[in-house]
């Protein structure tokens, strides 16, 4: 930034803010970007967001130019900028801690004894920069001041930041003095562990007596940065006149003006009485602006602290309460699929006006949400404040498809036709319905921002059914849904052996007399034994009948194939 805008100087400093309190609105747009960076970074010490700390720059702006008569004399106005920034970075973190439900500034009552207060360790305090990188030197400071609690923050910044006394910053915050001494020793305490204290010595080439003399001098090197503006030569025309104006009647300059032009000692008698008047009237001048300038401090001080007064009042009055399950927990994660659910039937109860930054929670889509519940309510002097509760909700899918069969074993014999789907009664996912049978895999979507796995919901049949091998075979139904909740169920097909029966009568003679595919009803009784060939047979029906016998008989032959019609084994039947 400095190599692009001007250093403001301390006289074009005090140019712009005369301009800017006579109504120009360019000098006041300067002042605010000269000043916004470091305003911002002390924001950013309070432990503030950066939306919050741009907030609280913005507000404290707000307070200064809202009312340019109060602006006080031109040396001051930096420090008064500073003063309201951090009385909305105050403001801020405590709307955070009421939203969380823990208390600032909350100490056990005790009485009010005196107290000691070492400042050994605060001596011999540097001044001038340790660094020329003020980047570098603000990300030593946040990583110190991150190692404090929000009290020690706010009380080290009130402390060695604006210089304010023990007293002041006790009537500030209203907490005793003893609290405030005991949390700046507690600090001290632990920036002397936090700070890389020799390591930073080597880095910066420079020598402190303690930790603590580093940490102040860093703070002083902050607080004196120098300021840039970019349109600040336009006021130089104005700050030579003010400055010429301001030594144009000095006594020392009426006095060698007056020795000049002496004609004699009477007129040096003239200029020196002249000296003495000027010195009076200065002297009344400086002590009436003085006067002038404690009493506008005085009076803007009261002002403000009421002004702080009624908006903790009017703060204090918004509640907000949320349901809450049997186990005292806020429903903060939901089930995808169900709809869009209303955002105040998480909210009990609330006081104030309620608003939302959101209407439904969409369960649509997974993913988390964060929804703002904003209450507000007009103070004591009719300003509107709020309070902002942020609540922070997540639709998930858990639940996988939903597969049911019609039957858990299928049995068909060889050589039937077989259709795996047909046992199928549905495949669905319980938010998005019936899902569709695919041939092959989807791919697998990348960085989906709507966490999906899949374009599609889809299953797959997985078959190693072989209608002509007998046999007990497993059919399997892989389904996936969007989000990769994944199902899987199998039933069980059960291929038996198919058999085809021929049966052929012989009269006498081994003539044979009829043939016929067995329907089963054929009467008679077929022998136990079963033959595998028909020479088996024949042998057996000669031990029958005998060999003439044979010859003269009836006799009947049952012939078993399989499913291709090839014999298998035989029976035969006698008519006897």
């Amino acid at each position: 930034m400095s190599a692009e805008k001007p250093v403001l100087t301390e006289e074009l400093l005090n140019a712009m803010v005369a301009s800017a309190k006579s109504g120009d609105e360019n000098a006041v747009a300067q002042l605010e970007d000269a000043l916004y960076g470091k305003m911002r970074f002390l924001a950013l010490l309070y432990n503030l967001s950066e939306a919050e700390a741009d907030r609280a720059v913005q507000e404290g702006y707000a307070d200064v130019f809202s009312n340019r008569s109060i602006l006080n004399e031109t040396v001051k106005f930096e420090p008064w900028v500073m003063r309201k920034v951090s009385e909305k970075a105050l403001a801020i973190l405590k709307e955070k801690h009421h939203a969380a439900g823990t208390g600032l500034f909350v100490y056990e009552p005790k009485e009010e004894t005196g107290f000691v207060y070492d400042m050994a360790d605060e001596k011999n305090v540097e001044e001038g920069s340790l660094t020329e990188d003020p980047e570098e030197r603000q990300k030593i400071l946040k990583e110190l001041f991150a190692s404090l609690s929000d009290e020690k923050k706010v009380i080290s910044l009130m402390y060695f930041y604006e210089e304010m006394s023990i007293m002041e910053i006790a009537g500030e915050l209203g907490i005793t003095q003893s609290n405030v001494v005991d949390e700046l020793t507690e600090a001290k305490k632990i920036l002397k562990e936090a700070v890389p204290f020799r390591q930073i010595e080597e880095m910066f080439h420079v020598h402190h007596p303690s930790p603590i003399s580093f940490f102040i001098s860093m703070l002083k090197d902050e607080y004196h940065a120098p300021l840039y503006a970019e349109k600040a030569e336009d006021y130089r025309e104005l700050a030579n006149t003010m400055t010429r104006s301001s030594t144009a009647f000095t006594p020392e300059e009426v006095f060698q003006e007056a020795k000049k032009n002496a004609e004699d000692l009477d007129a040096l008698h003239k200029a020196m009485v002249r000296r003495k008047i000027l010195i009076i009237v200065l002297l009344i001048v400086l002590i009436a602006l003085g006067a002038g300038a404690l009493y506008g401090l005085y009076e803007a001080t009261v002002e403000r602290r009421e002004s702080l007064r009624v908006h903790e009042a009017a703060l204090q009055s918004l509640r907000i309460e949320f349901e809450t399950d049997e186990n005292g927990l806020e429903p903060s994660v939901f089930e995808y699929g169900q709809g869009p659910i209303d955002v105040t039937t998480f909210v009990k109860s609330y006081q104030g006006d309620l608003k939302t930054s959101a209407d439904a929670l969409d369960t649509s889509s997974v993913g988390h949400t964060q929804i703002t519940y904003t209450l507000s309510v007009l103070d004591e002097k009719g300003r509107k404040v709020e309070w902002n509760v942020v609540r922070h909700y997540t639709v998930v899918d858990t639940q996988g498809p939903e597969i049911e069969f019609e039957k858990e074993t299928v049995e068909i014999t060889q050589g039937d036709e077989f259709d795996p789907q047909a046992n199928i009664i549905s495949v669905k996912d319980p938010a998005d319905g019936n899902i569709a049978l695919t041939a092959n895999r989807p791919a697998r979507l990348i960085n989906a921002d709507s966490g999906k796995t899949y374009e599609y919901n889809w299953y797959m049949i997985e078959n190693d059914v072989n209608i002509n091998v007998e046999g007990d075979y497993t059919v399997t139904v892989h389904a996936e849904d969007v989000h990769g909740n994944m199902a899987e169920k199998s039933y069980h097909v059960v291929v038996g052996e198919k058999l085809i029966t021929k049966c052929t009568d012989y009269g006498p003679g081994g003539v044979r007399t009829s043939c016929a595919l067995d329907d089963g009803k054929y009467e008679g009784k077929f022998t136990s034994m079963r033959y595998e060939t028909l020479r088996e047979l024949f042998e057996a029906l000669r031990v029958h009948f005998g060999a003439e016998g044979l010859v003269q008989s009836e006799y009947r032959i049952l012939e078993v194939c399989d499913f291709r019609g090839q014999p298998k084994y035989y029976y035969f039947q006698t008519a006897e």
